[in-house]
């Protein structure tokens, strides 16, 4: 076969051959007892035009002979036509097709001669013709046959066949583009071939890996895009699949009827062979008595459900992944120093039981219809709580321990907590401690940072997160290649703020805060300017009805437009729940996303009691979902990062409330964006912590939307301002393109400031803009 022809050499007829071949091959599901149809042949009219006929197939017997065909002259050095080739190749041999998939097409040259005769006359056939009626049509008859070249099915297994190993999966993307479609045989033609090529190749990448079969294939994407004018088309195609090694049965015996209907004499290979799946166990022949057949048959069922081999393929490939890479994290530990290798036993156990949970979890961790309404004391609002009695508040603040979650390029923002705390300290005489949880990225910038406040009344702590190892994606086997001081940094990465709880035990912290009497902890990210301790909640917390009563407490504040992908609070199963879109099925996004049905979304402000964190440790019963992170790295490859967020732990706690605080207590500075508005005249600093100005009229914050190509970066945002503008009258905001603010200009309303690519527009100072669309090109230059 030629690639690229879109054809297939015709192929002709064979000569029949007598009944007295016992072992010669018949055609796919032929049984020489039960009439057939014949498959479509094709025939060539004078102008061209394929017709097609269906012929009976006349079952041959000792009155009825087949009679010998005529052999047609040898092929033509000109090509036939796509549908010529392949219907004779279907006449050759059966195709592997299904739903989303194509049909397997191979050349015919691969195959063993067929004979056109359909008479079978080995004792083997006999003997099991005797066991039926004749001209049965419950059974199906499949002659043993060599199989050759490369099986290609959507289905989870082959047909009378074994699955021996699993080498791996293929993704191909195929692009075909042609300027002379018809010359091709048109749109037709060049699809054919072009499918005809994929194919090839698909068969072609399998065989070298040392597979002969593709299950589980598919056809995600097929765009054929046409100009009949310029007599060009293009193709892409999307195809894939699993690699596997499979061994055939020697013969295949498949029934409709059920399993007590089955002849008492049946080879023992086809033991449990029901729903046309062969489970092989032998080639000898065997009596199986009915008890056989239901135990058999019961084994194949779990708690009610049929227990189908693509169930039992996923199984294998699950425990090898885990039993692979369990080798592979002991071949790492191995070129670590000593002294390390504790720890990083450490963070090898956690992986491998989140890796576990990660290759055996299925489906969606929320069904949306069992969403329960949160109840009426789930979500408690903050101006319901009291503040406590000025004798009290030490006490109270010698129970907690403030904890951040620090970031590269954030640890600035660190002055600002330190100030808090320190501000706390010194006026009520306590000591709350500042805990820091670093990862390997950033510890090495915050031990010079904290270096500087030795001389301030807080005692600071840190400890470091786990040490995961990213893994490829195709292979789901870690990328690094030593574990010791000069591993990769690409090939590790932070498992997210959820390895909070583990982190946090493993360094000591957990039971030494607790030695001290100690009882919760204020967990927040230290870009939030506006997380800082709030005397109101800690009171809430451990004074009253609700004292010690509560182990896990989540702010929460109302969603804006601004917030519609943060994740909420739910009622799932009867307990507190976190909702995050990654969860989401995609046909009630939009219901995540509206602010009618979701009211409030998580700030990520915890206060959680120690104790229960120690002891939910303890006995193992902490349950975060797994988050997965896709990332392509800067060498070209795909890897996978399996992460867990704190918030997600809500459900393993006991008592678990929602508080709604006010916006001014989550103000993130994780763009330009954030820092314009914390930046402005819209907030004042006192002992550390940002509040609201008096001046501003409206309790929400003004939307702000910078265009990342100029303000992306904090050198380039800083270099287009002046000075900051007044805001304090400021609804929303939206700047894209080259624009610079002069000194002293006022934003009120809504300012819409577009500059196209190529032009400039300079804010001259002391412009005063409300409720204005800026476009165009404007400058002004000094005279």
């Amino acid at each position: 076969m030629v690639l690229g022809q879109g054809t297939l050499p015709t192929v002709p007829s064979l000569p029949p051959t007598s009944s007295s071949q016992s072992q010669a091959p018949v055609p796919h599901s032929i049984h020489p007892e039960v009439p057939q149809k014949k498959a479509k042949q094709a025939l060539s009219t004078d102008d061209g035009e394929m017709i097609f006929k269906m012929e009976e197939l006349v079952p041959a017997s000792e009155e009825t002979k087949p009679k010998p065909t005529a052999q047609p002259p040898p092929p033509s050095t000109t090509t036939t036509s796509t549908i010529t080739a392949a219907a004779t190749t279907t006449a050759s041999r059966p195709l592997m097709g299904g739903i989303g998939g194509a049909l397997s097409i191979t050349p015919v040259s691969s195959f063993p001669s067929i004979p056109s005769s359909t008479s079978i006359s080995s004792s083997t056939s006999s003997a099991r013709s005797s066991l039926r009626s004749k001209n049965d049509p419950k059974y199906c008859h499949y002659t043993p046959r060599e199989r050759y070249g490369v099986e290609i099915t959507p289905l989870s297994y082959i047909p009378g066949a074994r699955i021996e190993s699993y080498l791996g999966n293929l993704n191909f993307f195929f692009i075909r583009e042609s300027t002379s479609i018809k010359e091709s045989g048109g749109l037709s033609g060049f699809m054919g071939s072009f499918v005809t090529e994929v194919l090839a190749l698909v068969r072609a990448h399998v065989a070298a890996l040392g597979g002969n079969a593709m299950v589980a294939y598919f056809m995600s994407e097929c765009v054929l895009l046409h100009n009949p004018y310029k007599n060009q088309g293009q193709c892409l195609i999307n195809v894939g699949g699993d690699v596997v090694q499979v061994q055939y049965n020697a013969t295949a015996l498949v029934s409709d009827a059920p399993v007590e209907d089955w002849p008492v004499e049946t080879p023992a290979s086809f033991k449990g062979a029901t729903e046309g799946v062969l489970y092989p166990s032998g080639p000898a022949t065997a009596s199986i008595s009915a008890a056989d057949m239901d135990a058999t048959a019961s084994k194949r069922r779990v708690f009610g459900h049929q227990r189908s081999p693509s169930m039992e393929f996923k199984e294998l490939t699950k425990k090898d992944a885990q039993v692979q890479l369990t080798h592979e994290l002991q071949k790492l530990s191995t070129t670590c120093p000593q002294p390390m290798r504790e720890s990083v036993q450490l963070d090898f156990d956690g992986f491998e039981k989140l890796f576990s949970r990660f290759i055996n979890e299925s489906g969606p961790s929320v069904e949306w219809d069992r969403i329960q309404k949160l109840p009426d004391a789930a979500v408690t609002c903050y101006s319901e709580l009291h503040p406590p009695e000025g004798s009290t508040i030490k006490e109270l603040l010698n129970k907690l321990v403030v904890s951040i979650i620090p970031v590269r390029s954030e640890l600035t923002f660190l002055d600002l907590t330190v100030q808090q705390i320190e501000h706390l300290n010194k006026t009520y005489g306590c000591t709350v401690p500042l805990v820091l949880m670093n990862s390997f990225n950033t510890d090495e910038d915050t031990q010079k940072v904290i270096r500087k406040y030795q001389g301030f009344q807080v005692k600071t702590y840190t400890f470091n997160q786990s040490r995961y190892p990213r893994i490829n994606k195709e292979s789901l086997m870690p990328i690094a290649k030593t574990a010791g001081n000069d591993f990769d940094l690409e090939a590790w990465y932070p498992p997210g703020h959820g390895d909070f709880y583990q982190s946090f035990k493993n360094s000591g912290l957990l039971q030494e805060f607790l030695n001290q009497g100690k009882e919760y902890v204020f967990i927040s990210n230290i870009d939030n300017l506006g997380a800082t301790v709030d005397l109101r909640i800690l009171s809430f917390l451990l004074q009253g009805d609700n004292s010690s009563k509560c182990e896990f407490l989540m702010e929460v504040t109302d969603k804006t437009r601004a917030d519609v992908k943060g994740g909420t609070l739910i009622q799932y199963e009867e307990k507190l729940r976190l909702l995050e879109i990654a969860q989401v099925p995609k046909e009630h996004v939009d219901d995540f996303k509206s602010v009618k049905t979701f009211k409030i979304f998580n700030t990520n402000n915890l206060w959680i009691s120690l104790k229960a964190m120690s002891q939910i440790l303890d006995e193992g019963t902490m349950d975060m979902e797994v988050i997965i992170n896709h990332k392509h790295l800067d060498n070209g490859l795909n890897i996978i990062q399996l992460e867990q967020a704190v918030g997600a732990a809500v459900k393993s706690f006991n008592g678990a409330v929602g508080i709604n605080v006010p916006r001014s207590r989550f103000l993130p500075v994780k763009k330009t964006d954030d820092l314009l508005l914390v930046m402005s005249n819209l907030y004042r600093l006192q002992q550390g912590s940002l509040v609201m100005s008096p001046l501003r009229m409206f309790e929400t914050t003004p939307l702000v939307k910078l265009g990342p190509n100029h303000f992306g970066r904090v050198k380039e945002f800083l270099r287009r301002f002046a000075s900051i503008p007044d805001m304090l009258e400021l609804d929303h905001l939206t700047v894209s393109g080259d624009v610079t603010f002069g000194k002293g200009v006022s934003l009120k309303g809504t300012v819409i400031i577009i500059a196209n690519h190529g032009d400039r527009i300079d804010i001259p100072p002391g412009a005063i803009l409300e409720n204005k669309i800026v476009s165009g090109n404007l400058r002004i230059l000094d005279h």
